[in-house]
């Protein structure tokens, strides 16, 4: 199973046309958040990717879709489903999707739907968790000017959960960096996106 994961694009022509090439090379794409500017342009484009891509887009918002319309506007589209806040089981993988905001340290609501999700899986089940921003104190929500910026929330997820995978963004300093923590391999895919294979 092959994956384009992208996020961050920001309308940025050049990345969204890497995206629409590389999207020939696998099953399904996941964009997890900040595809619009501040929510300018949000329609056109998701129109244009509904479009020119054929296979399913999984997306999440991102800070600067926080309080648009996204989830309206994926409800009329082929290919791009609104998963904010979702578990889907795709293949041998469940994909948690939890998105927007990116500023919190704890986010209350993420440990609440964690706690539910907990109950549902079983150990062997192999998981794979979508969501904005990054998890607290890895490489990937670290700022020269700021420190750690990330959530803990997320980290409490990946120190529980375990999931294989986890895919964020939000930080554009931090495009394609990846780390593994224990068995969870953390990757920003950034905006031209990366392919992931499972």
């Amino acid at each position: 199973m092959k994956i384009l994961a992208f996020s961050d694009t920001h309308l940025h022509k050049k990345a969204l046309d890497l995206i629409k090439e590389n999207a020939k090379n696998v099953d399904f794409l996941i964009c997890a958040g900040d595809i619009s500017w501040f929510s300018h342009g949000l329609k056109e484009v998701l129109k244009d990717l509904d479009t020119k891509i054929t296979k399913p887009i999984y997306i999440i918002p991102g800070n600067h879709e926080e309080g648009s319309n996204l989830e309206e506007i994926c409800k009329n589209l082929k290919h791009i489903i609104y998963m904010h806040k979702k578990a889907k089981k795709i293949g041998d993988y469940i994909f948690f999707f939890w998105g927007a905001g990116g500023f919190a340290e704890i986010n209350k609501p993420l440990e609440s739907a964690m706690g539910k999700f907990k109950e549902k899986i079983k150990k062997e089940d192999k998981i794979i968790f979508i969501t904005h921003g990054p998890p607290y104190n890895t490489e990937l929500d670290f700022l020269d000017w700021a420190g750690h910026v990330g959530c803990k929330s997320q980290r409490k997820f990946i120190q529980e959960i375990r999931p294989i995978l986890h895919i964020c963004g939000h930080l554009h300093e931090n495009f394609h960096k990846k780390q593994l923590i224990n068995k969870t391999l953390i990757l920003n895919p950034g905006p031209e996106g990366t392919i992931v294979e499972l």
